[in-house]
């Protein structure tokens, strides 16, 4: 090999490292982002369950529509 031959294949290896390095960085944010969403829907879900319990407890009736909207049938008028 020529000393060209070297230089090239160390710019290369510079550059694979790097393009490694940056989609290691990119998968960790992608992670920390799933993450934070899952804990904010967790606390959500568990706000709502609790709401929902205090609710039964006092007495009172559940306000919240049943099913999903899109699940409906549409009325027979």
């Amino acid at each position: 090999m020529t000393s060209g031959e070297d230089e090239t294949s160390d710019k290369g290896d510079v550059r694979d490292r790097e393009s490694r390095k940056r989609a290691a960085e990119a998968m960790r944010r992608e992670k920390e982002a799933e993450k934070k969403r899952l804990a904010g829907a967790l606390r959500a879900n568990l706000m709502r369950r609790k709401a929902q319990s205090r609710a039964r407890r006092e007495g009172e009736a559940d306000e919240r529509d049943e099913g999903l909207p899109g699940a409906r049938l549409p009325d027979a008028d």
